[in-house]
């Protein structure tokens, strides 16, 4: 704790503070602590024990700031911020004081010792320090913020005289001093927090309130006559801020409601015996109670409109009291939760709604109940007899134990006749006015006393009593208004725990040991065992639904069903919802929920729709750990459960749900098992590169009341297909994720299972690597297409270009068929009618006896020249002579045959390995013929003495050409070439090649044939 560091109080103060410390508790009763202070700690976390800041941000942390750090709690763990070295942003102090601050963006703003003040940054979950670079102390000073104004200025007091003003937008201070009269001194306090309303400036300095207005930039003191008719002084406790015109104000003879429009005030007296605590902080909850924190006397809880006072300090024996009596300063979070900040004993948060459950006798074990007819409430305890409850009052009253028959009472009831009889360890005995009277027992009983506690009595409607115990069951019946000796049934001789009568006149009996349930009816006023059900647990209590005909049975393996009409039963257990399967007590409220007690709480279970509610030792039980037969429901349909450490009560009907739904945040955020920052604003943007398959979220629920029973489900959007229900589990991992968009959401419940809305906490985009990127995947695709498109392409080219060459082979050996066909008739055709003319007119010659050589001579000439045309034809037709050698060779052989014997000199300029190209047959033949005829030529008609024969290939054009000596002629005026350069040009064209003929009278003849390879 910082005590040294805080200021300290007037003298005046002080004594009230020390008379007030001895007296206070001996004039104040305080109430059976039935609160339940939750503390926290540097145990749990908390930086400091002692705590003079507190405030709830408007996304739900809670903010707490210590004499050493800040800390922003999430219901579970503390997150602390210290100072940072020189020169880097933070706190500009450790020690955080005052109040705390919301601007209208969202960004925090702390008041601190020596530090001025700091601001944090909420969607950079990161703190900047103020600083104001015109004065030299910089932020050097004691800073306690008191509110924004209309236009969005930061005000605040600096040190102990100054009044100071902030812009934030334009990073600009304004301050204006102080009058003497209310700077801090030695008779008053460091001033304090303070408010804004209708642009006035409320604030206590110099223990006096003081309102300035900035417009007029004047200091004016309030209350000053008022407070002196009383002699009364403002404390350093302020005020409670409400949204009415009302402030409260403590000062050392109680609290003063004072309203700001009308300036009119009310005194609150809380002076007992001349002594008043001395007041830090005051809060006003919706309940109409003012909660003050005292400087040395605890919690106090006034009520406005009864004027009742309840006091609540430190025991050091409950733990679940208040950590300690110093209280510096209360905060009302958005639950209802009352924050508690000590200076020493840390931290406490107490649950301002309606409770649920009310707490007796605490630390005792509650065997039974009973409410007798002026509805005071009996209860039996283990080795401590029995007590009575006044409730008017709360009053507990021992009843005394001289003459009862045993300490542990079990049992309480009364009689067929009215009278009170007692369950023990050591029997059964009536009570009346303060005497016991045992029933009397059977030998065996007394035997076996030891065995002989009480579970349960019950009244039959044949007017006996039936008493299970660990020996089995027994029997009384009634002589002169009383019972008689108690008789142990033949049939039940093992221990026993409950019985009940069912309105069908069966008696139930629940057994352990061997776990049978025994069904007994009396017949001629004689008890018989019907028949009994083995159900491998024991039944320790019932609940007849007669409308229904379904007993209910609470028994160790969950609660039964029996259903009477047909004597099937079903179990209800913690599969179900159940918080536990040992069940000890069951009770029907008025909506038809039953109520079960069990070593895990309490628990409802509604038949209708089949749903289950568990509350715990968290929710305001006595412990989670109920006993046999401390079950109990009253006239008025009140509850009594009892356990080992007290018993609660509760009207089922006023039971209400936690009504404030919680809200979820984003805590923690790990990319590949590294923690990164994120935009701490719900539903932010974050973008990753690929790698970043793996994703860890850990979130709360920022609602306080019960924060251990916050239940949770999540889902990512675009990988889940459905919510994820994860229980208290906060945390969510998800590895190997694909490149893709997603959204993180959560829902959280509060401790009633109260859901609240699905919040998008974080939009993620994992950005695909540029391989799977759409450009890429899209230039990728258009590749493959034009590739795939090429390759077809290439492929039905190729198969079209194979087809026609195959199409064209046929066309051409059609083609060259005609040819054949149409060469065979002109050659073979014209030459064989000619052979046929010819011999006729040697025939006819030869009986004319004329002279027929002519005739044969010309036949001769036929035939040969019909020998050679077919010897050219088979020439061409030939497949070996595709080949260019071929074609050469063939050359040099027809022009040898005709020039050998005529005194020609022959010039062959080609060798055999010139390279050709293969020509088709058609082709081939057609370059012979146009070569031949320019030989004939040469031949016959040019007279020639030398020929030259000339092939030549320059790139794809090739050259045949035939040149002779002879005499040449003039292609004008001679017809020597007539005809054959007239088939000569026909086969040249058919060639698509080119013909030259070059001649001149006396100068020889030059042929050539030139063809363009294709």
């Amino acid at each position: 704790m910082n005590l040294k560091r805080m200021p300290l109080l007037p003298t005046k103060l002080r004594l009230y503070c020390f008379a007030w410390t001895i007296i206070f508790p001996y004039l104040l009763k305080a109430q059976e602590s039935q609160e339940l202070f939750q503390r926290y700690n540097v145990n749990e976390g908390l930086s400091q024990s002692s705590v003079y800041c507190i405030f709830q941000d408007s996304r739900g942390f809670m903010w707490f700031g210590t004499g050493d750090g800040l800390n922003r709690f999430d219901g579970y763990q503390f997150e602390v911020y210290k100072t940072r070295k020189k020169g880097q942003d933070g706190l500009s102090s450790s020690f955080i004081t005052g109040k705390a601050l919301e601007d209208k963006k969202g960004n925090l703003w702390f008041g601190t010792r020596m530090g001025g003040f700091s601001k944090y940054l909420s969607k950079e979950h990161r703190f900047e320090s103020v600083k104001n670079l015109k004065h030299s102390d910089s932020t050097h000073f004691d800073c306690e913020l008191i509110d924004f104004d209309s236009e969005g200025n930061l005000w605040f007091i600096k040190g102990s005289n100054t009044l100071g003003c902030f812009n934030d937008s334009i990073k600009s201070f304004q301050y204006v001093e102080m009058p003497k009269s209310i700077r801090y001194g030695n008779k008053g306090g460091p001033n304090r927090m303070g408010i804004i309303k209708n642009d006035t400036i409320y604030f206590i300095g110099n223990l006096k309130l003081v309102a300035f207005v900035p417009s007029h930039k004047k200091f004016i003191s309030l209350l000053e006559n008022e407070l002196k008719k009383t002699g009364s002084e403002l404390t350093i406790s302020v005020h409670h801020n409400v949204k009415s015109n009302f402030i409260w104000l403590g000062t050392d003879k109680g609290i003063m409601q004072y309203n700001l429009s009308t300036h009119q005030y009310k005194w609150i007296d809380l002076m007992l015996k001349h002594s008043t605590p001395v007041a830090f902080s005051i809060v006003k909850d919706d309940y109409n109670r003012l909660w003050i924190g005292t400087g040395m006397s605890g919690l106090l809880c006034y009520d406005l409109s009864t004027g009742e006072l309840n006091s609540f300090v430190n025991n050091p024996n409950n733990h679940q009291s208040l950590s300690f009596d110093i209280v510096r300063t209360l905060f009302i979070d958005q639950s209802k939760n009352l924050w508690i900040g000590t200076d020493g004993g840390g931290l406490n948060k107490f649950d301002l709604k309606p409770r649920k459950f009310n707490i007796y006798a605490k630390n005792m074990f509650i065997k039974c109940f009973y409410e007798d007819e002026n509805k005071l409430l009996w209860f039996g305890t283990h080795e401590n007899g029995f007590y009575q409850l006044n409730r008017k009052n709360g009053e507990i009253k021992q009843i005394k134990r001289s003459g009862a028959s045993g300490n542990v009472v079990s049992v309480i009831t009364k009689d067929i006749y009215g009278h009170m009889i007692i369950g023990s360890n050591k029997g059964v005995d009536y009570y009346t006015n303060g005497k016991y009277a045992a029933v009397p027992a059977s030998p065996d009983m007394e035997k076996i006393n030891t065995n002989s506690l009480i579970y349960s009595l019950l009244n039959t409607r044949e007017k006996t009593t039936l008493a299970t115990t660990r020996a089995g069951l027994y029997e009384s019946r009634y002589r002169n208004g009383k019972m008689d000796t108690l008789r142990l049934h033949p049939n039940i001789r093992t221990l026993a725990l409950s019985s009940y009568q069912t309105q069908d006149g069966r008696i139930w009996i629940g057994t352990e040991g061997h776990s049978y349930l025994f069904i007994l009816k009396y017949e001629k006023n004689i008890l018989r065992l019907e028949k009994n059900i083995l159900l491998e647990s024991n039944v320790r209590s019932f609940y007849e639904d007669k409308k229904n005909k379904i007993l209910w049975m609470a028994s160790g393996m969950g609660l039964i069903r029996y259903d009477l009409t047909n004597d099937t039963h079903t179990i209800i257990s913690s599969e179900n919802g159940l918080a536990d399967n040992y069940l000890y007590g069951v009770l029907s409220d008025e909506r038809g929920k039953l109520w079960v007690s069990s070593n895990k709480g309490l628990s409802w279970y509604n038949p209708v729709d089949k749903v289950c509610r568990n509350y715990s030792v968290i929710d305001g039980l006595q412990s989670n750990e109920f006993n046999t037969g401390a079950y109990y429901k009253s006239s008025t349909g009140e509850m009594f459960f009892g356990g080992i450490n007290g018993f609660n009560s509760f009207y089922p009907g006023l039971i209400k749900d936690n009504p404030f739904l919680p809200r979820v945040s984003l805590t923690s955020l790990k990319v590949n098992d590294g923690n990164i920052p994120f935009d701490h604003t719900l539903g932010s943007v974050l973008r990753m590169p690929y790698d970043s398959s793996t994703i860890s979220f850990e979130f709360t629920a920022l609602e306080y009341t019960i924060p251990a029973k916050n239940n949770y489900r999540y889902r990512l959007e675009g990988w889940d297909n459905e919510w994820v229900e994860s229980g208290s589990k906060r945390f969510a991992r998800y590895s190997n994720l694909p490149p893709g968009q997603y959204t993180f959401l959560v829902q959280a419940c509060n401790n009633d299972k109260i859901w609240g809305k699905k919040e998008v906490l974080i939009n993620i985009t994992i950005t695909p690597p540029y391989w799977k990127t759409w450009w890429f995947i899209t230039v990728l695709v258009m590749g493959i297409s034009f590739f795939l498109f090429y390759t077809i392409r290439s492929i039905s080219t190729r198969k079209l270009k194979e087809q026609l060459r195959e199409l064209e082979k046929q066309q051409a050996v059609q083609k060259e068929r005609e040819r054949i066909s149409k060469d065979m008739h002109d050659d073979l055709g014209s030459g064989l009618s000619k052979i046929a003319i010819q011999s006729e007119l040697l025939k006819y010659k030869l009986k004319q006896n004329e002279n027929p050589e002519l005739h044969a001579e010309r036949i001769v000439k036929t035939s040969r020249e019909l020998v050679d045309n077919l010897s050219e034809i088979v020439w061409a037709l030939n497949p070996r002579h595709d080949n260019p050698e071929s074609l050469l060779a063939y050359i040099r052989e027809f022009t040898t045959d005709i020039f050998e014997d005529q005194n020609v000199k022959c010039t062959f300029d080609f060798a055999e390995q010139t390279e050709l190209p293969r020509f088709p047959s058609e082709v081939r033949r057609n370059i012979f013929l146009i070569l031949k005829e320019a030989l004939n030529n040469a031949f016959k008609y040019a007279e020639a003495t030398e020929v030259v024969i000339r092939v030549e290939r320059q790139n794809k054009i090739i050259t045949f050409e035939v040149t002779d000596n002879g005499k040449g002629c003039n292609l004008v005026e001679s017809s020597v070439l007539g005809n054959g350069m007239i088939n000569m040009e026909k086969r040249a064209k058919s060639l698509a090649a080119m013909l030259d003929i070059i001649t001149s009278p006396k100068q020889g003849t030059t042929i050539r044939l030139t063809l363009f390879e294709q």
